[in-house]
C-alpha cells in the first residue's frame, strides 16, 4: 500500500512495481479508517461511484440493505460498526483484482461479523468464477 518503503529486495503488485497505475486495481480497507463525518451513507456511496474505479454503485446499496446500514445516516453520528460496515462496503462494490482488508471486522458484533464473511466469500467466490 506504499506505507512503509522497503530497504531492499523486489516488490510487484498484479505483474508490476507498486504506484499509482497499480493503486487503480486494489480496494484498501486500513484498520484504522474513518469517514467524512457530515456525509450521509449515501453520499458517501455516491463519492465511491464517482471516484473509486471498479465501484458498483447498486452492488454498494445493496450491501448497505443487507448490512442494515440506513443511508440517510451521517457518518458522524454512526456507531464504530456502523462506521466499519459502511468502510467495509465501500471496499467490497468494487471490482478489482484485489482486496487488502486489515481488521475489517473491528467494531462490529459477533453474529453479524460471521454472516458479513460468509456473504464475503460468497461474493469473491462469484467474481472469481465469473472472471473464469
Amino acid at each position: 500500500m506504499g506505507l512503509v518503503k522497503p530497504d531492499s529486495g523486489d516488490l510487484s503488485v498484479l505483474g508490476r512495481q507498486p504506484g499509482w497505475r497499480t493503486n487503480a486495481g486494489i480496494a484498501y480497507l486500513p484498520d484504522r479508517a474513518r469517514w467524512y463525518q457530515d456525509y450521509t451513507a449515501e453520499q458517501s456511496l455516491q463519492w465511491g461511484a464517482n471516484f473509486l474505479p471498479g465501484f458498483d454503485l447498486e452492488e454498494a446499496r445493496r450491501l448497505a440493505k443487507w448490512m442494515k446500514l440506513p443511508l440517510t445516516m451521517k457518518a458522524g453520528a454512526m456507531s464504530k460498526g456502523q462506521e466499519a460496515r459502511l468502510m467495509l462496503i465501500l471496499c467490497m462494490a468494487r471490482d478489482v483484482p484485489l482486496v487488502v482488508l486489515d481488521e475489517p471486522f473491528s467494531g462490529i458484533d459477533g453474529i453479524s461479523r460471521e454472516k458479513i464473511m460468509e456473504s464475503l466469500i460468497d461474493a469473491i467466490s462469484e467474481k472469481k468464477n465469473r472472471r473464469c
